[in-house]
């Protein structure tokens, strides 16, 4: 026996069954996970699940925990999710501490992953702060741009699905303004709505997808909202390269996106 990995492959199985014996975990892969789960508005993967369930059990006896994962894995929605189990369906209030270039994205899981949030960002509180730019607590997200799908692919079951989804971020991230982008190949129609007013979707289009002309629009017009969401099922060519401001995809499809973050949406 010369190497690591050949300690390892010989003994290996006999020393998962020690750390067990030593360590006994607070949710195995055998265990039922907690039903809170089904009141997230996301349905978190198999490893997900164990993952909020058991660190929801450990909080309910410590006053912190840890979610060690690698990149893509889901802590944000993982920790989100154990704050929803924790909560058991009471009105909940969490602080999330998180770099300032990730705030608005913690905002959008929160919205997307969690039923009747709110979020309120602290913003640029740090040595006194600079009165120039937008300062203290605030709800909502400034621009927003929704791209909606138009293509011959989505249906109209698919197109009310979107129209549910619009309404749910209005809800959420009361954004000061909404632009609204349909699409196929090209981008047919734009409309702009201003804080509180009330969105109902009129799809223009049928051809094939596009996704870099909404892009091309929001860059002609001077434009830069603080995150896109595209309402789509990812049939499309997508253009070369991401934009500077963050990208959403609303999916009822199964496809990945080159660049920003995919959240599906499940057809009714």
């Amino acid at each position: 026996m010369e190497t690591t990995f050949d300690y390892l492959r010989q003994f290996g199985p006999l020393l998962a069954e020690r750390i067990l014996e030593t360590y006994p975990p607070l949710q195995s892969t055998k265990d039922p996970v907690t039903p809170g789960l089904a009141g997230l508005l996301r349905k978190p993967l198999p490893a997900q699940a164990v993952a909020i369930t058991g660190t929801a059990k450990y909080l309910r006896k410590a006053k912190a925990a840890r979610i060690v994962a690698e990149c893509g894995a889901g802590k944000t929605f993982m920790a989100l999710g154990t704050i929803h189990v924790l909560s058991e369906g009471l009105p909940t209030t969490a602080l999330v501490m998180c770099p300032s270039h990730i705030t608005h994205k913690w905002a959008r899981e929160v919205l997307l992953t969690t039923p009747r949030a709110r979020t309120f960002l602290i913003e640029d509180m740090r040595n006194g702060g600079d009165p120039a730019k937008p300062h203290g607590v605030r709800e909502g997200v400034g621009e927003v741009a929704i791209a909606v799908d138009c293509s011959g692919s989505v249906s109209a079951r698919q197109l009310r699905l979107f129209e549910a989804e619009v309404r749910s971020i209005l809800e959420g991230q009361r954004p000061e303004r909404v632009y609204v982008l349909y699409f196929d190949a090209v981008v047919q129609k734009v409309e702009t709505y201003e804080a509180g007013q009330r969105i109902d979707l009129n799809p223009v289009g049928g051809g094939g997808t596009e996704f870099g002309p909404c892009f091309e629009w929001l860059d002609r017009s001077g434009i830069r909202p603080r995150s896109l969401v595209f309402l789509t099922d990812l049939y499309g060519s997508f253009p070369p390269s991401a934009p500077s401001y963050p990208v959403l995809w609303a999916s009822t499809g199964s496809r990945k996106a080159p660049f920003g973050e995919v959240i599906p949406m499940h057809a009714a």
